[in-house]
């Protein structure tokens, strides 16, 4: 593993063998729709109140993070602003919790977690495995 994917390892490994409570999306929502509803980060919330943010780095590879996603865009917008997101569009978190795979996986406990790697053995994604068959995969380019 490289330096930086070891950081983001040891933010996924402080998770094994926590009970997940909750999980969100982070997608873009532009005039009212849902533009990509696949892709985007995902927010884990455990019975502990910790959080794990995955989502995809500036440098193209797996960030994560136990810091809390938090909308760039709340508060008070100025004119340019509105415009902007208007045009554009805005990330948004929404809950989960009652699409599958993830109301599978609302209350269970972590038990292990692999890396995902892409052919040039950069780190992309994680595979989280809950007993006994219930998993989640997540990475960059396959969400859920």
């Amino acid at each position: 593993m490289r330096p930086n994917e070891k950081l983001v390892w040891q933010e996924i490994e402080k998770v094994i063998n926590q009970k997940v409570v909750h999980f969100e999306r982070v997608v873009c929502v532009c005039q009212g729709e849902l533009l990509d509803p696949i892709n985007g980060g995902l927010i884990l919330v455990f019975e502990n109140r910790e959080v794990l943010f995955l989502e995809q780095g500036t440098n193209g590879t797996l960030f994560a993070t136990s810091v809390p996603w938090e909308d760039p865009f709340s508060g008070h917008l100025d004119k340019a602003t509105i415009e902007w997101i208007n045009k554009w569009g805005q990330e948004v978190s929404i809950d989960v919790c009652a699409v599958s795979p993830y109301s599978q996986l609302v209350g269970s406990t972590i038990n292990a977690a692999f890396p995902i790697y892409d052919w040039i053995h950069v780190l992309m994604g994680v595979q989280f495995l809950r007993m006994p068959r219930v998993n989640l995969r997540w990475s960059i380019w396959l969400s859920a």
